[in-house]
Formats: C-alpha cells, structure tokens, sequence
C-alpha cells in the first residue's frame, strides 16, 4: 500500500491539497526532491523543476528521462592497503639500494 501511494504522481494531503512530487534539477543532477501544491513556490536560482514520481537526489536528468549514474568505483579497502611493516620494507630496500650507488 505504501509503494501504491509513493508511486501515485499527485497525492492529497490530510491539510487538502493535492501535491505533485518533483525534482529540483540543477546542471542535470536532481539536486532535491520536494512536493509542491497549489502555493506557488519556486526553485532556487539556477535550478529547474521536474515533475517525477521516482527521481532521487544524485539522479541525472539529460532533458527527457531520468537516470541513475553509474556506480563509482569502491576504494581500496584497508586489507588491499601496504601495511606498515610492507612500506617500511620498501623504504629499507631504497636506502639499501641508494647505499650501493654511493659506494660505488
């Protein structure tokens, strides 16, 4: 039931009113998403509004449709990380490297 009523592109408030939900879209990236009624009310300076029953803040908008951005790719966990003793190694194994050229 609660998918039905956020689905439905314009609901009815218990104040009275019907609200239609739209997208706040600045330079093609919903930047927020609000219902808007029968008070007229205006986007911030810059940005357009859309209406939409399923953008989501960080959606891109080209114009037409919305779409969702493509997932970004996922740091390096902690494990794929150098750990202490492996970047200390390292830093042996320059000097000892930097030792042999000078002595040479």
């Amino acid at each position: 039931m609660m998918e039905a009523t956020r689905n439905l592109r314009t609901v009815f408030r218990a104040v009275g009113g019907p609200t239609q939900r739209c997208a706040v879209v600045k330079d093609g990236v919903v930047v927020n998403v609000v219902e808007v009624g029968d008070a007229p009310w205006r986007p911030p300076a810059g940005c357009s509004l859309v209406p939409s029953t399923d953008a989501g803040v960080g959606d891109l908008y080209d114009g037409a449709r919305f779409s969702r951005p493509a997932a970004a790719a996922p740091a390096p966990s902690v494990r794929e990380r150098p750990s202490v003793a492996e970047r200390l190694a390292d830093v042996e194994r320059r000097l000892a490297e930097l030792e042999v050229r000078v002595k040479a």
